[in-house]
């Protein structure tokens, strides 16, 4: 059985359907590992993008880590390192409403998206909603300000 994983989500096999051993499995079976091996692949390609988000903010390359970090929040990445780098770099920047939007897509996705079996996942949406209402104060303070200054 290990083999036959290995054969699916390994790097040199052949494509599913030319698998002997999976064509032999029932077709639930054979949905479930397709769809396994995608979200394998997504999150494959979610993780490179990290890593060079990663990569651009120790160069000092803040806008180009941005672009990376966006990209993943575009395929609904359900990793929070995305989410909560952006939501840093925005408040950083003082962009305030690209920050909110950031942790209304973060809450969103771990309401919906992401795996109930996560155990972090209560934690995750606490920490999203609480800077979530801390951007909401900000937003409503730069407001007042705004207001008062005539612009």
């Amino acid at each position: 059985m290990k083999n036959f994983i290995k054969s699916i989500f390994g790097k040199r096999e052949k494509s599913l359907q030319e698998n002997t051993e999976f064509s032999k499995l029932p077709n639930d079976t054979q949905k479930y590992l397709i769809e396994s091996r995608k979200l394998a692949e997504k999150n494959k390609q979610s993780y490179e993008l990290n890593e060079k988000g990663i990569e651009a903010e120790r160069n000092g390359e803040v806008e180009l880590a941005i672009k990376f970090y966006e990209e993943n929040i575009k395929c609904r990445f359900e990793g929070s390192h995305p989410y909560n780098r952006l939501a840093i770099i925005y408040r950083k920047q003082k962009r305030y409403f690209d920050e909110k939007g950031v942790l209304e897509i973060a809450i969103e996705v771990f309401n919906n998206d992401a795996y109930r079996s996560r155990q972090d996942l209560p934690t995750k949406l606490e920490k999203f909603q609480e800077r979530l209402d801390k951007v909401n104060q900000l937003i409503k303070k730069q407001l007042e300000e705004d207001e008062k200054k005539g612009v």
